[in-house]
């Protein structure tokens, strides 16, 4: 090996280029597409003697190539007669450094990965609009969906052969001999922050206007400081780290200025070097894998209408993001795999951890100065799943939930608590081929119950009305509201006859058409436990809270075979 590393041929590279543009149309007849402009590309390597191989016959030489790509930018364009009319810029230029580095000796010399990849990637803007959205799942249901006509028998034949060569490959490593673990890749990628801005509705690109204004903003989302750190051995085992430093989630709607726009961040009291999340995963030779996460100093403001806008611009730019045909296909799909569902040979472990989370129910999001429900706790959960058992086992500790105002600097004196701090357990057992077993267990639960607090509640329930949207009025509605019209010549609703139907026209169902439930048990079982329930009604006298009315009960529930026969027992 180390002749033929002497003898080798190395090429230097200094490329500077002008970057392809990629027009992915959403189908072969549509005329929406999204435009890439993949910028400017400079590529340059260099070659080195590996730091400890000096004393070495032939030392190792490592292969530095430094990739720029500059001002990439992506659009959603209109294109007609094979020309771009007008486009609508949904990335910003942005810029991307990468370092690669290749250990041309790795087959003797192991102190260094055989590659060594540095990446930085730059500030990222977005601009996203329901049309946006529509037009990425078009292209994934339509286009990426044109033309495929693969039959299930070959379908089949390719999974067998991936299966015996898997085997075979299996079987070759544990009769061969046990080589020296090294590093195959290693991975150190860095994003500064990522910003997607969200409309609620998007430019018109017929009319050549493909400018966002900010009257029409909705969210921005804007994540800080991501690392990505991986190390991946010849044994194919894997770890790899990843931190984030901060992920805001912002109102940016013009007349909620002066309102709750911090949907999601970090805590304003942590430190500022604390990490938001962090990620640990470990793969195994084996094939198990072992993930650890972690939350911390987490804050959530639950605006319910705020959530139910987000989620109707992302529902609508998904139901026109996917075609009759393509519908149909994903119904026949999910048919499919329901029938042909096969058990899982995963191996994995995952450990969550929450640290001191707050969530926040506002009662009135469009000023500053409302009251709230805050909540903290602790959480830690643990999953297990393999072939055999999929298992979960965790708990909330110290959950508390108390009333105050909005603005920390006006919650001195004014914090009044609703739910006592407690602690809650629960676990489950799912055994493969076998019935669910889920265990919740609850100790001394104290809620208090105030004016105050079901005000709150039922300002923040009126957010659950999906918000109106002002449709458009066409002027023929009151071109003949003056007119005299006879009534038997119009159509409207309550002049209509009623269809009335006997119910002994009604056709019967076949017994085969009716679905009938087992006899038998199928052993599914959830047992709720609560060992001391204590409710409190309080009211405001003077500036102190007085008790009217309280309650003490423990609780013990049994629910068996609910997606049968269910049945409780308290």
């Amino acid at each position: 090996m180390q002749e033929m590393q002497e003898a080798a041929m190395r090429a230097m590279l200094d490329v500077q280029i002008k970057a392809p543009v990629v027009i992915i149309p959403r189908s072969s007849t549509a005329k929406m597409a999204i435009y890439a402009d993949l910028g400017e590309l400079f590529v340059k390597n260099s070659f080195t003697i590996a730091a400890g191989s000096e004393e070495l016959t032939v030392p190792a030489v490592v292969d530095t190539m430094d990739i720029v790509l500059n001002n990439v930018k992506l659009s959603r364009a209109f294109i007609e007669d094979g020309e771009v009319k007008s486009e609508s810029l949904m990335l910003e230029p942005a810029n991307m450094q990468l370092q690669v580095q290749r250990n041309l000796a790795a087959a003797y010399f192991t102190k260094l990965p055989a590659i060594a990849v540095n990446g930085k990637l730059q500030a990222v803007d977005m601009h996203i609009g329901p049309d946006d959205i529509a037009l990425a799942f078009g292209v994934l249901n339509e286009n990426l969906n044109e033309g495929q006509t693969i039959p299930d028998e070959v379908t089949q034949l390719e999974d067998e052969d991936k299966d015996k060569q898997k085997q075979d490959k299996d079987r070759d490593s544990e009769g061969g001999d046990q080589k020296q673990v090294s590093s195959q890749l290693s991975l150190n990628f860095t994003i500064e922050s990522v910003g997607v801005s969200m409309y609620q509705k998007s430019a018109d690109l017929t009319t050549c206007k493909g400018v966002q204004t900010a009257t029409e903003g909705l969210g921005r989302l804007t994540v800080h400081g991501l690392e990505v750190e991986a190390d991946m051995l010849t044994d194919s085992s894997l770890t790899a780290h990843m931190h984030l430093v901060n992920c805001v989630l912002d109102d940016i709607r013009p007349e909620r200025v002066d309102g709750v726009t911090r949907m999601f961040g970090r805590q304003a009291k942590s430190d500022e070097e604390s990490q938001m999340m962090v990620v640990k995963v470990d793969q195994r030779s084996n094939g198990s894998v072992i993930i650890v996460v972690g939350f911390n100093d987490v804050q959530t403001c639950v605006c319910v209408e705020f959530l139910m806008t987000v989620s109707q611009i992302f529902l609508k730019g998904l139901e026109d993001g996917q075609s009759a045909e393509s519908k149909k296909k994903k119904l026949e799909n999910v048919a499919d795999n329901n029938k042909s569902a096969a058990p899982t040979t995963l191996d994995l472990s995952l450990h969550l951890k929450v640290e001191n989370p707050e969530i926040i129910l506002v009662a009135d999001s469009s000023r500053k100065d409302t009251n709230c429900l805050v909540m903290r706790s602790f959480g830690d959960m643990r999953l297990r799943m393999n072939a055999d058992l999929m298992s979960i086992n965790g708990g909330f500790s110290q959950v508390s939930i108390n009333a105050c105002p909005y603005l920390v600097e006006n919650r001195k004196g004014k914090l009044r608590s609703v739910l006592i701090p407690c602690n809650m357990g629960f676990q489950l057992q799912a055994p493969t081929g076998k019935a669910q077993h889920i265990n919740v267990s609850f100790q001394e639960v104290q809620v208090n119950i105030s004016p105050e607090t079901v005000s709150i509640l039922a300002a923040a329930a009126q957010g659950l009305t999906p918000p109106q949207v002002d449709e458009e009025q066409s002027d023929d509605v009151s071109k003949d509201l003056w007119n005299v019209a006879k009534v038997k010549d119009q159509n409207f609703w309550f002049l209509r006859e009623d269809i009335e139907s006997d119910v002994d026209d009604l056709p019967l169902k076949a017994p085969s058409d009716v679905l009938l439930l087992p006899d038998q048990s199928r052993g599914e079982e959830l047992i709720f436990t609560v060992d001391m329930f204590a409710m409190k009604i309080e009211t405001l006298c003077g500036s102190k809270m007085v008790p009217m009315l309280s309650a003490e009960a423990k609780v013990d529930a049994f629910v068996r075979d609910w997606s049968t026969r269910v049945s409780i027992l308290w």
